[in-house]
């Protein structure tokens, strides 16, 4: 139907002008890093909100794990920020399968898996899928975008304290794990 690839289109383009509007804010350094305590839980519900409906479209599971309430201390909507962009693109490369997101507590840190059965990243791309505008080639055909979503999760990890870390097998999915201390 030409008006659904209509609406796609214009809903690409949206994002990409997000990404880049994204991207000249952090070069302006207006985003601050509040440390301030929050619920989880709060975070867990905005994300399922977020990651269901998408993943309905795409036909794919989508669940958010999270056992008790805990606070933390942090920035909760730059945190909320780089997990969206994870759920986002964990949504958009898995084909079929599922997409979780898996909260646990321990020992003063807090730790956020975003598991997906997607396609997968090649090792030679691992290092360079945090660089502004780098696509993985095997993706580039089939995917609209910019190649500025990890990269901004980069920079807004770095503003928040947080590291990410990324295990994955082409063909078999994506695990990126963000590792903050509260």
């Amino acid at each position: 139907n030409v008006i659904t690839k209509i609406r796609r289109s214009v809903s690409n383009l949206n994002q990409m002008f997000e990404s880049l509007l994204d991207v000249s804010k952090l070069d302006a350094f207006t985003f601050q890093a509040d440390n301030e305590p929050f619920r989880l839980r709060s975070l867990a519900a905005s994300l399922e909100e977020l990651g269901a409906p998408l993943a309905t479209a795409q036909d794919i599971q989508f669940d958010v794990h999270l056992e008790g309430d805990p606070w933390v201390v942090g920035d909760e909507k730059l945190l909320r920020q780089v997990l969206q962009n994870l759920i986002t693109n964990a949504i958009y490369y898995t084909a079929k399968g599922r997409v979780d997101v898996r909260f646990l507590v321990r020992e003063g840190h807090l730790l956020v898996d975003v598991v997906d059965t997607g396609c997968g990243i090649g090792t030679q791309d691992l290092s360079l899928i945090f660089t502004e505008f780098y696509r993985v080639s095997e993706t580039r055909s089939r995917h609209d975008g910019l190649g500025l979503g990890l990269s901004i999760v980069k920079r807004l990890s770095d503003l928040i304290d947080a590291r990410i870390e990324v295990e994955s097998s082409v063909g078999q999915g994506s695990v990126f794990r963000v590792v903050t201390s509260y």
